[in-house]
């Protein structure tokens, strides 16, 4: 996943955009040892970020807007992912002026795409629907 800054964290997780079957547009990331727990499963830390990333593109599509940060996240990990690759796939609930919510799954596509988690990403907007002035200093949108 190109995130813009060379040797960025994010770019060693390996996580590329693929195309999923039944629901469009995804990302997803190789299970290896390097990144999975103890138990063999991928790392809880981990498949977070796997879905704040994947929620994070679902939030920009449905929005048009990079402009965008993280307001709250609520994952329920059902089960692990342990033969790979992990795919979060989604979809946008409720796209508003200056928020969005995501609906977000992972699920392990070597298992016979078992569901391993279930999460809700709320994303702020900041830039208030309206596209980014490259000049101007950022001000926070009124509440």
């Amino acid at each position: 996943m190109d995130v813009g800054v060379d040797g960025h964290l994010l770019g060693n997780f390996a996580m590329v955009h693929v195309a999923d079957a039944e629901h469009g547009a995804a990302l997803e990331m190789p299970v290896t040892p390097t990144v999975t727990n103890p138990h063999g499963g991928l790392h809880g830390g981990l498949m977070l970020t796997l879905v704040e990333c994947g929620a994070a593109a679902i939030a920009v599509r449905a929005t048009g807007s990079t402009n965008i940060v993280a307001g709250d996240l609520t994952v329920r990990f059902l089960a692990p992912v342990r033969i790979g690759p992990a795919r979060v796939v989604g979809r946008a609930l409720r796209v508003g002026r200056r928020t969005v919510v995501v609906q977000a799954e992972v699920i392990d596509i070597g298992a016979q795409r078992l569901l391993c988690a279930a999460a809700t990403v709320g994303y702020i907007r900041l830039d208030d629907g309206a596209p980014p002035s490259p000049s101007a200093p950022f001000t926070a949108p009124a509440p």
